[in-house]
């Protein structure tokens, strides 16, 4: 009734299989089974066989708990060690992970790519809180030493701060001590780094303790933007008059009433300062800025006093502006404001503004509406090589070209650039055959006869694609003289084309005109 047990002994320490013997030595016997299922007395060598068993048993039983006990212990070491080996792997795969042996100036790039750069900061306001020390670069420093080391110390990424003021000295020092401790430390961790700094604000408080912080900093700020609503909230940084050495671009836009007479004039003394975007109340006056030496200014226009401002940047080579929709004539004998080094010039909601102007070398022209476009007369000859016009807005109208196309009167703009290379044009109504026609050649004449590029990438075509097909077809026959080829086209889509019209456009393709589709 008995037969070899398995023992620790039969276990392979190597892969901890049994080699040896069976479990199966106590297996009841046929003839035991037959005796339950039957009232058959036993034999006396049966009966003798069962007093052995019932006297032995308990013993048997007590040396097979013991192989369990043992058993379970080997068990139980065979799962430490496993969990140990498990624990070992996943450590060696944090110690050998790539992002613990990244370089100080790849942690560095890495690092600037979560912040808004200085030229973000400067065009989109971007929504971001460099007091909040729940995002970058303050969680990077919290990672580890070695990244804390890196983060710390690398002042490009404290040079870029964005401010909302939302307090005063009404609150509990409570509230506002952190903010300013955060501050505080976000300026000395950039050191000696060129600033960018935005200051966005709604309230009325002229000295504000931020303002103090910033103006100890002045002459280390490289880009200031200041959103508010009236000038009078940088009042406090009147302190810094005279220490804007390093300013470059300065950009301020507000929308109060009031005139502040002592930051008049804060920038007058700013060696550097090339680039200025100016939007102010028309109620509010500008300040004082060396418009000399500028090179790039964004104006808000809202009188001829403010459009007598530019005579004094002759020097400026990009110029936008912007301004009320109707313009009033020009007084008689009136001397147009000269700027001879302009070539960019972006006109938004005012075109009729360029009459005013003396800018003979104009290369690029933007033109932009929200509504109705208006198209001013230029002056011929110009040397305008590329043009882009912006209809941001629909508006229905009643009768008239505007209700079968979105720029009425552009055949007439068209013919006063004759030496156009590239048109852009961005609508959010969709061009009409009429709007295209000015782009067509006649038998007696070619309509930008420079042309080379043509973005209509912005826009949709709500007529038959074959006449644009058309229309490129005879623009890149390029074999009379003084009339170049359409190189390039852009597109929103492909066009809807079929049968010849749509084997000509893939001829064209092929022969080299480029076409690119969707939006920019």
């Amino acid at each position: 009734m008995s037969s070899k047990i398995a023992t620790l002994s039969d276990i392979c320490a190597a892969c901890g299989s049994i080699t040896q013997g069976t479990f199966s030595g106590d297996a009841p016997s046929p003839r035991i089974s037959e005796l339950l299922r039957s009232n058959d007395v036993p034999s006396d060598s049966e009966l003798s066989n069962f007093r052995d068993i019932i006297k032995q048993g308990p013993r048997r039983i007590a040396n097979l708990d013991q192989k369990i006990a043992r058993t379970k212990a080997f068990l139980d070491t065979l799962c430490n060690d496993r969990d140990l080996v498990e624990a070992n792997i996943a450590d060696a795969k944090v110690l050998s992970s790539p992002v613990r042996r990244l370089p100080s100036d790849i942690l560095r790039s890495i690092a600037l790519e979560t912040i808004p750069s200085p030229s973000e900061i400067m065009s989109i306001f971007p929504a971001h809180d460099s007091l909040n020390t729940r995002i970058s670069p303050w969680t990077l420093s919290q990672v580890c030493r070695t990244w804390r080391l890196t983060i710390v110390g690398s002042p490009e990424l404290w040079s870029s701060i964005l401010l909302e003021i939302r307090s005063g000295f009404d609150d509990p020092v409570s509230s506002i001590g952190r903010p300013i401790f955060l501050l505080g430390l976000h300026l000395e961790r950039s050191r000696n780094a060129p600033l960018t700094l935005l200051i966005g604000s709604v309230l009325s408080d002229m000295d504000h303790p931020f303002l103090s912080l910033i103006s100890s900093r002045a002459s280390s700020i490289e880009n200031l933007y200041f959103s508010s609503s009236s000038l009078s909230e940088i009042r406090g940084l009147t302190r810094s008059r005279g220490s804007w050495n390093m300013l470059y671009h300065l950009r301020i836009a507000t929308f109060g009433i009031r005139h502040v007479q002592e930051i008049y004039d804060m920038f007058e003394y700013a060696p550097n300062l090339r680039v200025v975007d100016m939007s102010v109340s028309e109620r509010e006056e500008l300040p004082l800025i060396p418009w000399v030496q500028l090179i790039r200014l964004t104006l808000q226009v809202h009188n001829m006093q403010d459009l007598e401002l530019l005579r004094q940047a002759k020097n400026i080579t990009s110029l936008e502006i912007y301004g009320p929709p109707t313009w009033s004539m020009m007084p008689e004998g009136y001397e147009a404001v000269s700027l001879p080094l302009l070539t960019f010039l972006t006109l938004r909601d005012q075109s009729a503004i360029i009459s005013s102007l003396f800018i003979p070398n104009l290369t690029s022209l933007s033109l932009s509406w929200n509504g109705q476009p208006v198209f001013p007369q230029l002056k011929i000859p110009n040397v305008i090589t590329t043009l882009k016009i912006t209809r941001s807005v629909w508006v229905v109208f009643s009768s008239g070209d505007e209700d079968i196309c979105a720029f009425p009167g552009l055949p007439s703009l068209l013919k006063s650039v004759p030496y156009l290379r590239r048109l852009v044009i961005e609508s959010c109504k969709a061009l009409s055959l009429t709007d295209i026609t000015a782009l067509m050649t006649l038998p007696s004449c070619t309509p930008l006869s420079r042309l080379q590029i043509l973005d209509l990438r912005d826009c949709t075509l709500e007529f038959d694609h074959s006449k644009f097909v058309e229309m490129v077809t005879t623009r890149r026959l390029g074999n009379k003289p003084g009339i170049d080829r359409l190189e390039t086209v852009h597109l929103n889509g492909p066009l809807s084309l079929n049968g010849v019209c749509k084997h000509t456009w893939q001829s064209l393709c092929d022969e080299g005109l480029k076409v690119t589709y969707g939006k920019s």
